[in-house]
């Protein structure tokens, strides 16, 4: 029977990259900031959605509704015609991730978070988006990139028979 051997990383999350379409938009950055500290500790928004009036609630289930048919809500935003966060090449979210509202100055807005993505591959970083309505289409407002840092190692490994995780250690 083998043995099991864990792996973990204690990573912790840098600051972030972001590029804004707003104004205040250090403001809006805190706010995206405090999102991605909590999501990354409890892969949980729909406590942002459950604190918010009933209008805004079925106003927020239809910006979802919507999202799901629009194509560029899956890459991150681009302003200006810059393509990167500061030389993070991120296209787009990856298959984890949610949708959540953030209340800005009075207007309910669509935000998304998940890892980043590069081509087929997602990433331990976290990309964030937040966009607004304008009655026809979502317009960018935010986009943002949180680099993880992996600081320790603990290995992790199933040990095939014959080896046990003692005799590994000792390699």
């Amino acid at each position: 029977m083998p043995e099991r051997l864990e792996i973990r990383y204690d990573v912790q999350l840098l600051p972030s990259t972001f590029q804004c379409a707003l104004p205040n938009c250090e403001e809006l950055k805190k706010k995206a900031d405090k999102i991605v500290a909590y999501y990354d500790k409890s892969y949980d928004v729909a406590a942002l959605a459950e604190a918010l009036k009933a209008d805004d609630q079925a106003k927020f289930k239809l910006l979802q509704q919507e999202a799901e048919h629009v194509a560029m809500l899956g890459i991150l935003p681009n302003f200006d015609g810059r393509q990167t966060y500061q030389g993070y090449f991120y296209t787009g979210f990856g298959g984890s991730g949610a949708y959540f509202p953030i209340l800005w100055h009075g207007e309910l807005l669509l935000g998304r978070i998940a890892n980043g993505q590069h081509g087929a591959h997602d990433s331990l970083d976290w990309v964030l988006a937040i966009w607004r309505w304008n009655g026809h289409t979502f317009v960018p407002a935010l986009g943002m990139v949180t680099l993880k840092e992996r600081k320790s190692i603990l290995l992790s490994a199933i040990v095939p028979p014959p080896y046990t995780v003692a005799e590994i250690k000792d390699q």
